[in-house]
């Protein structure tokens, strides 16, 4: 495992004096100084894994050549030798190893990154064995307290484990630490613990439900983990609820209007009614709107009009020979025109055909790094759809941002495989609210959709104390294109939902996007010599954890 910093230096940190020491170590307590969290405070600036490791290990070394306590370099030694080791032989060696018999640690919490921003206070506790037969001394053990807000890195202390589980390895899960604390990463902690005992007996959809756990995830969406659910608390899933319904509630008054009178040409005059309504009207918009009159919000809808009856007509979806990629093409038709805009606007790129999450390979390589076999030729999760917007880093260089992912399954998928690509799409997003929060410490929320077919759901996945949580942003409606004239019928009757819908969803993807671009722009003016005039993340995530490497 990880080497532990000694309790009484934990709260360590180096002088400002020392100029030529990273300021993560200044503003970063020596209990947070891994790899891990080193590589997420270097995120909004360099996203090459080698580079942020070989600066961290050199920065390691300069502190050890400090004027330090003894015990302190030799933490600062035993974390610089676990990273060459990429921590292969420490893991086999606790896993191997059995657990005291004359007491068992019982921790409230462990010091955290965002420790400087909340009040701690250290105590201690004492705690001996149940068993009463081995008549061993009570021994003291710390217990630190901290803020419920505060991230608890408890979670990827377990992932280890999991990965020697999935290599079908055998581990002693009472070697893992025992927490007492009762906020919701404790009990994502414990529940966490119960499930990897009996990790053997679990089927393909427990594991998806776990690794999300493990990535600090509550999902609330229809597939998700009953039985944790059951251990939160019904006044936060409520809380959370209402914020997510917040986030969307957006009046798309113009999008309705089009859809009421296209509504009643529908009526009256039928489908052919409908094309020729909106040929029309586009060809007005466009001798009164100029070049950009092809970005409006009006004349969008006449197209995507245009889209549905072309597909209804000629897209034969009576048959059941329609694929995945045939799903994928008609929403990206209707996608292409919602989200076009001005040159003039920070753009928004569409990208299909299985493109490699940013988001995702970051915290890939980082664990596989750190508990895998390798960390080469590691990518990140294949995606669908992906919403990506392009800026620039800190030195004025391209840096691309994953803003949403939105996965497709074929029409009659089985309830277990949507389980799984449920599971793994919110974990993509989650993947994608850390790498905009290490950026834009504003960003509260990102959405993403899963679609079967071609209806779906669109989900919120939002940091709330300490944890991330997976919901719905409607209470119960679907969003869907009509392949037959019953769901054009209900697409119509529904025009205060579908369409709006998806329009509210261009406007904060594109708000995000423009946040992004502005902050770092904002990054490259304030940068005097390197990285280190930039801010600091307010908001640390839970780390990802995605299927070990094989």
């Amino acid at each position: 495992m990880s080497p532990t910093c000694p309790l009484e230096f934990s709260s360590f940190v180096i002088d400002e004096s020392h100029s030529h020491v990273s300021l993560f170590f200044k503003q970063y307590q020596a209990s947070d100084w891994s790899l891990y969290n080193f590589c997420v405070w270097m995120r909004a600036v360099e996203s090459n894994f080698n580079k942020v490791k070989q600066k961290w290990q050199s920065n390691l070394n300069l502190i050890k050549d400090l004027n330090i306590p003894r015990d302190l370099k030799r933490h600062v030694g035993e974390l610089i030798e676990y990273s060459k080791k990429a921590s292969k032989a420490t893991v086999k060696e606790a896993f191997n190893s059995q657990p005291s018999s004359s007491s068992q640690t019982i921790i409230m919490h462990q010091p955290t990154i965002n420790a400087m921003n909340f009040n701690s206070e250290i105590t201690t506790f004492s705690a001996t064995a149940d068993n009463e037969n081995q008549g061993q001394q009570q021994q003291e053990d710390e217990l630190i307290h901290t803020n419920k807000f505060a991230v608890n890195p408890s979670l990827r202390s377990l992932y280890g484990y999991i990965y020697k589980l999935h290599q079908g390895k055998s581990v002693n899960m009472n070697n893992a630490t025992k927490f007492c604390g009762d906020t919701l990463h404790d009990k994502l902690y414990k529940h966490c613990i119960e499930l990897m005992k009996k990790y053997n007996s679990l089927t393909k959809q427990e594991v998806s439900c776990l690794h999300g756990t493990l990535s600090g995830i509550v999902n609330m969406l229809n597939k998700g983990d009953h039985n944790l659910m059951n251990l939160i608390p019904n006044s936060t899933l409520s809380e959370v609820n209402c914020i997510a319904k917040g986030i969307v509630d957006i009046e798309q008054e113009r999008v309705v209007e089009v859809l009421n009178s296209l509504h009643k040409v529908y009526l009256d005059r039928g489908v052919q009614g409908v094309r020729v309504e909106s040929t029309m009207k586009k060809a007005t918009i466009i001798s009164q709107g100029g070049v950009k009159a092809e970005t409006t919000i009006e004349y969008k809808v006449y197209e995507i009009m245009e889209v549905i009856i072309n597909e209804l007509e000629y897209g034969n979806w009576s048959t059941s020979s329609k694929s995945e990629t045939d799903c994928l093409f008609y929403w990206k038709k209707v996608f292409d025109i919602i989200f076009r805009t001005s040159n003039d606007s920070q753009q928004v790129h569409l990208s299909v055909g299985e493109l490699t999450s940013t988001a995702t390979k970051f915290e890939r390589i980082i664990n596989e790094y750190e508990f895998g076999e390798t960390n080469k030729n590691v990518s990140g999760r294949k995606i669908d759809l992906l919403f990506q917007t392009i800026t620039v880093n800190v030195q004025n260089k391209p840096k691309i941002f994953d803003l949403s992912s939105v996965e497709f399954k074929k029409m009659g998928s089985d309830d277990n495989y949507l389980s799984l690509q449920q599971n793994k799409n919110i974990r993509t997003m989650k993947s994608v609210l850390g790498s905009l929060l290490a950026t834009v410490n504003q960003m509260d929320v990102v959405l993403g959709i899963d679609i079967t077919g071609v209806s779906g759901y669109m989900f919120a996945v939002l940091p709330y104390e300490g944890v991330t949580f997976a919901t719905n942003v409607t209470k119960n409606e679907t969003v869907f294109l009509p392949v037959n004239k019953y769901d054009l019928n209900d697409f119509f009757d529904k025009k205060k939902y579908v369409l709006p819908l998806l329009f509210t969803y261009k406007d904060i993807i594109m708000k995000q996007a423009q946040a992004i671009d502005m902050h770092c722009r904002e990054a490259v003016r304030e940068r005097s010599v390197d990285y280190e005039s930039l801010r600091l993340p307010e908001y640390q995530l839970p780390p990802t954890l995605y299927s070990p490497k094989r």
